[in-house]
């Protein structure tokens, strides 16, 4: 019996935390339908730069976590409960990734806490407006990037 005790503390402590670049295996990397609406040529575009402006949602399931947002692998800024961020770049497409340090495995989090969340953006327009909201997963849950209109990205900002 006190074997068992043991053994369920470990097995219970092992699963506690995860780090930064762990991804879920279940990722599916193909475009979904309303990615491929959105598509528009990146060499046909008139800017020259683009205004990225990201914020991210007030979320109890995450309260402890800070969101790294990252473009092509170099870091744009953290991001913690209603915080927004402003970033210029240039046009074309980029991989937009979303990391979080260390994060705990509860249920209401994923089993394992939170996971990296890349995917690509054809960024042709003046400025383009980003909400970061967090979807529960069965292995673990994703910061995700949803892109909204410039109206919602000003009410979600004034709340």
């Amino acid at each position: 019996m006190r074997y068992l005790i043991l053994l369920l503390i470990l097995f219970s402590m092992s699963g506690c935390s995860t780090f930064k670049n762990f991804t879920d295996p279940l990722y599916n990397t193909e475009q979904s339908a309303e990615d491929s609406n959105k598509s528009s040529s990146v060499s046909n575009t008139k800017f020259k730069d683009t205004d990225l402006h990201f914020y991210r949602q007030k979320d109890l399931l995450t309260i402890g976590q800070r969101v790294e947002v990252h473009i092509n692998g170099n870091e744009l800024g953290v991001l913690g409960h209603g915080d927004s961020l402003f970033k210029k770049v240039p046009t074309g497409e980029h991989k937009l990734t979303t990391k979080v340090g260390l994060s705990v495995g509860i249920r209401v989090t994923g089993f394992n806490g939170a996971c990296k969340h890349s995917r690509d953006f054809p960024l042709v327009n003046e400025a383009h407006y980003f909400k970061i909201k967090f979807k529960p997963g069965i292995f673990c849950g994703k910061h995700r990037f949803i892109e909204i209109s410039e109206s919602e990205y000003k009410k979600l900002k004034n709340k």
